[in-house]
């Protein structure tokens, strides 16, 4: 086996080049780099531009999108912030509608009187209906039977 042969086998498992031999990966210090041609330099100039361009568009979506977002978030606040309120003035109505009602029910149950008053409680508002009279009435009677009764068959009654 030459030395050569044995650098090569060396560098294969990862051992360090030989001294005298050449590494693939890096240019020969003879040998000068290629320069590159106009164009190739134009192609890159543009890349270039068209990247800042493209960094900038994408920074003023950005800025848009943010600015959107800060705007929906505090119309979003501001609604809540309405709805809140709005459910804390129809829940006070409501229960005040009801202590009306309750006001109402104890004074008649202190006065031990019937109330024939309809009561009615719509949304926030509790009414008492004057026009509306409510009786309590015993049971109807039994109407006497219309046939006469007979042992052998069956009677409607």
């Amino acid at each position: 086996m030459t030395i050569q042969a044995a650098g090569g086998a060396a560098q294969a498992k990862g051992a360090p080049p030989a001294k005298g031999a050449k590494d693939p990966k890096k240019p020969a210090e003879d040998e000068k780099p290629v320069e590159d041609s106009v164009y190739v330099k134009e192609m890159r100039q543009a890349i270039k531009v068209e990247k800042s361009i493209l960094r900038y568009r994408l920074a003023q979506v950005r800025n848009w999108t943010l600015k959107r977002l800060r705007d929906m978030r505090s119309k979003a606040i501001k609604v809540y912030t309405k709805l809140e309120d709005w459910v804390y003035v129809a829940n006070k109505a409501e229960n005040d509608a009801v202590d009306e009602m309750c006001v109402v029910l104890k004074r008649a149950i202190e006065e031990e009187r019937k109330i024939q008053d309809e009561l009615r409680i719509k949304f926030m508002d509790f009414c008492v209906d004057e026009k509306i009279m409510n009786f309590i009435e015993p049971a109807p009677e039994k109407l006497s039977a219309m046939e006469q009764v007979r042992g052998d068959r069956f009677n409607i009654r």
